[in-house]
């Protein structure tokens, strides 16, 4: 995260178009950093991922304003989907912007046709990060 904050400070980076993906342990690895540093990533998009069910409640709420576009098989026996969808239904619960699409691939399998098709990249670069800005209360 130290990294991708110095990159962000180059002149040449967009640091509103800063997004995180990642497959199987990278997916896990994009729940936990998305959550450990909400503010740094426009979107991120776990595919065929999993998550430590002791963070789900704070994966929620850290991600809650961060566009979510998670892949996952119902045919996944390493991370089955079945262990994914309380985290998703805790997302909706905090009504966050997620986009769950599911397919019928194995898990070493999955990736390949979201990667190979533009959807995931451009719905992606459809949320650029914007800052929420705290508003001022007036002073009296």
């Amino acid at each position: 995260l130290t990294l991708v904050r110095e990159l962000c400070k180059l002149p040449y980076v967009d640091s509103s178009r800063v997004y995180l993906t990642g497959v199987s342990m990278g997916g896990m690895g994009c729940w936990e950093l998305g959550m450990q540093d909400p503010g740094l990533f426009a979107a991120i998009a776990p595919i065929a991922a999993y998550h430590k069910c002791h963070l789900r409640s704070e994966i929620a709420e850290a991600l809650k304003a961060t566009p979510i576009f998670a892949v996952h098989s119902h045919k996944d026996a390493t991370c089955p989907l079945s262990k994914e969808k309380p985290l998703y239904e805790e997302l909706q619960q905090v009504r966050a912007l997620l986009r769950v699409d599911l397919c019928n691939f194995s898990h070493t399998d999955m990736h390949k046709p979201h990667m190979e098709d533009p959807t995931i990249f451009e719905w992606m670069l459809s949320h650029p990060y914007t800052a929420k800005v705290p508003v001022a209360t007036p002073v009296r």
